[in-house]
């Protein structure tokens, strides 16, 4: 048997990492917290990530956080590119967006804090998504703040804190963002961090709304429907849930068609032309944006 023919065996232990996942498994495993096992990776061509694990044994503490990422990077490409070294299209996405956000670029930033949060081209780590939301926020940004705000919310990288969460919440929705807006909307509704106020949720999800949120469009729609922070109105119930554009959806053609039930002839015409006058609205806000 010739020595191109032998299938090479990797030991890999990296410290801090924990564990080295299958190379078939790379892009989809957590990381799991640090422990002493060994895990053997069967790979052809491993000559550059034989370098990355030797460098990362030998790395200080602090250089092991950006090792491990670099180790992860270095198996998924060889993975999915049959060992050549060039990058597949999620990696090498993750490296550039990667080298811009340390370079200082916010839109860079903001995209790298959604790709560790998921899992895009690197590990999932919520951790180190909040870092960079964070310093999106930091610099006055409407989608970092509101972003930051969502992970404080769901107990990602950080621990639930609503009041923080409000606190970044409304300082994306001071900038007119609909995301925060809606996450308003959604904090008052259900009464977290704040006492519950069916009228300030309503109001946050019509600002939302105004702005082709076609979410916050279908909840102010229901809300309509019940008449909670809002007078009931089935004209405008019906109007802002066509409006939404969500009618092939199998709940909201349910709730119109139950809407339908309960309303005039007279009604079905004037919410047909509410509906077109929001749509009206809406396209020319979309025209100027």
């Amino acid at each position: 048997m010739t020595r191109s023919m032998v299938t090479l065996f990797v030991v890999c232990f990296v410290v801090g990492w924990g564990m080295c996942p299958r190379i078939a498994e790379c892009g989809d495993g957590e990381i799991q917290p640090a422990t002493d096992r060994l895990d053997i990776v069967e790979l052809n061509k491993t000559d550059k990530l034989e370098r990355e694990v030797r460098r990362v044994r030998q790395a200080t503490p602090e250089s092991q956080a950006i090792a491990k990422l670099e180790m992860y990077c270095t198996a998924r490409t060889l993975s999915d590119t049959d060992g050549d070294g060039s990058a597949a299209p999620d990696v090498r996405a993750f490296l550039e967006t990667k080298t811009k956000a340390e370079a200082g670029d916010v839109d860079a930033q903001y995209k790298l804090g959604g790709m560790f949060a998921k899992g895009v081209g690197t590990a999932k780590d919520d951790a180190t998504a909040v870092l960079w939301y964070r310093k999106v926020a930091e610099q006055d940004d409407a989608r970092g703040q509101s972003m930051l705000g969502v992970m404080y919310t769901n107990a990602r990288g950080v621990p639930r804190d609503y009041a923080i969460a409000l606190r970044w919440f409304r300082k994306a929705a001071e900038q007119n963002s609909a995301h925060a807006q809606y996450n308003l909307g959604h904090m008052y509704g259900t009464g977290k961090g704040v006492p519950q106020d069916d009228a300030k949720s309503a109001e946050w999800y019509r600002k939302a709304a105004e702005q082709n949120d076609v979410n916050s469009q279908r909840i102010l729609g229901a809300l309509y429907a019940a008449g909670r922070g809002v007078p009931q109105d089935l004209v405008q119930a019906h109007a802002w849930t066509k409006v939404s554009g969500t009618v092939e959806n199998a709940v909201t053609k349910q709730q119109l068609m139950k809407l339908e039930t309960q309303m005039t002839a007279e009604q079905k015409t004037a919410a047909a032309e509410v509906a077109k006058e929001i749509e009206t609205r809406l396209a020319r806000l979309k025209k100027k944006s």
